[in-house]
Formats: structure tokens, C-alpha cells, sequence
């Protein structure tokens, strides 16, 4: 179900750090793990927890504990992350689940690491698309960014801005066959102030 580890370049040696158990630690890691302010990385498992559809956790280099912070359960909270969270310029923590949430088509969520609490910001619909498979980014002008792999006027997925002071979440782009469709990956934004990403189809 995967593990956490650590490599060193200088000596080209890995040391597991931590195994998954695909149950109550969670398992099968679609994303990254993100290094905190506080220090702690934070990740997510796409499955294992109580309903098996993830986990989100923490983990301190300090000392290798590992520590389980939520489950995921669907419709309350989404299902089944597969992207890597993002710490905000305002210090919250941002992620998007691929499904779940009150439409069943994922969720948008912030997570505050000082009470462990996660609130969701935005379910996603079809119309304003399904099924996030990449991270958010956030941008120079304060927004976060992202994707969804379905949904949208065309089913083939959708850029969307989400305004963490407005808390409010705006399609931007719906994807067609001739502009590319079904991205799986995250946005990028080049020094020329341009996102950049890539679709599947």
C-alpha cells in the first residue's frame, strides 16, 4: 500500500520511513507530500480509513511518527484524493478530492493544521466540472488555480479559479476535443505570468 521514505543524493542510499497498512493508516498515495510552516509534511492516501476512501496526514521528519488527522467519507468531506495539498499564502492547507461531496463529483477543501479541521469550500458539479486529478497552484495574483479531468459544457473538463477571500469558486475554461480534453495533471505558471498544463485527450 506504499510507504513514506527518505533518499539521500550524497550517498544515493533510501531509508523507509514509514509503511502504509492500507486500513487505518491509509494507502495507495496518488499525490505528494508538502512541507508545512510548521515543519510537518502533510499528505493524502487515496484509499484505506474507515469508509477506504483516504486518508489525510501528517508526518514529522523530526522524529518519523506518523499521525492520522481524518478519513475521508464521501459525501461530507469527498473521496478518494489523487493530487498533493498546497499551503496558501494565508497559511491554510488546499486540496480537492476527485470524488464524493454533496454531486458525488469531488470537492474543493481547506484544512487548518492548528485545529485539524477540514471545511469544504466547493463541491464540484457537472456543469462546473467533475473529478479533479491534479493539485491546485496558486498563483501570483492570489487565486488558486486548478483542473478537473470531466464535467464542464463538453464533459471533457474545466480550468477553475477558486478566490480564498471571496471563498468563492468561478469555471474559467470548459475543454473540448479541439483544445485538448481530460487533463489528469496540475497547472503551472511560467515567469510570463502564463498557467501552462497539458491534457490526456
Amino acid at each position: 500500500y506504499g510507504v513514506i521514505f527518505e533518499y539521500n543524493p550524497s550517498t544515493s542510499t533510501l531509508i523507509k520511513k514509514f509503511d502504509f497498512d492500507g486500513t487505518t493508516t491509509g494507502g495507495t498515495s496518488h499525490g505528494s507530500l508538502v512541507r508545512a510552516i510548521d515543519g510537518i509534511f502533510y499528505g493524502m492516501t487515496g484509499n484505506g480509513g474507515a469508509s477506504d476512501l483516504g486518508v489525510l496526514f501528517k508526518f514529522d521528519p523530526a522524529n518519523d511518527s506518523y499521525t492520522k488527522i481524518l478519513e475521508f467519507n464521501d459525501t461530507t468531506n469527498g473521496s478518494s484524493p489523487y493530487g498533493s495539498l498546497l499551503q496558501a499564502s494565508d497559511g491554510y492547507l488546499y486540496g480537492v478530492t476527485s470524488a464524493g461531496g454533496a454531486h458525488k463529483n469531488g470537492v474543493l477543501f481547506q484544512f487548518n493544521s492548528s485545529t485539524t479541521s477540514l471545511t469544504v469550500k466547493f463541491d464540484f458539479d457537472s456543469a462546473h466540472g467533475a473529478s479533479p486529478y491534479g493539485s491546485l497552484i496558486q498563483a501570483t495574483d492570489g487565486n488558486l488555480y486548478g483542473m478537473t479531468s470531466f464535467g464542464g459544457a463538453n464533459d471533457a473538463g474545466v480550468i477553475f479559479q477558486y478566490n480564498p477571500l471571496a471563498s468563492s469558486c468561478t469555471k474559467k475554461f470548459d475543454f473540448s476535443t479541439a483544445t485538448g480534453a481530460n487533463p489528469n495533471g496540475s497547472l503551472m505558471q511560467n515567469a510570463d505570468g502564463m498557467l501552462y498544463g497539458m491534457t490526456y485527450d
